[in-house]
């Protein structure tokens, strides 16, 4: 039940006949919404153009080699 607070990470507790629901805020999964999603896993970077991907809280960061731009590091600007 959601007297005891189960749902993690700002998520909302729906109390059930059995039990409770978490509603997850964006960017988390679980049964208790414990697990930040990586938005790394799936490459939004361009291979190409970036150093590293940075996972934020529901949003990423691409980090451009020397010679790329853009949110994605999809411009050569050599």
């Amino acid at each position: 039940d959601c007297a005891s607070e189960p749902c993690q990470n700002g998520a909302t507790c729906t109390d059930q006949i059995d039990g409770f629901t978490c509603k997850c805020r964006p960017g988390f999964v679980g049964l208790q919404c414990e697990t930040a999603i990586d938005e790394c896993l799936n490459e939004p970077c361009n291979p190409a153009g970036t150093e590293r991907c940075i996972d934020l809280d529901n949003k990423y960061k691409c980090v451009c080699r020397e010679g790329f731009t853009g949110e994605m590091c999809e411009t050569n600007i050599d």
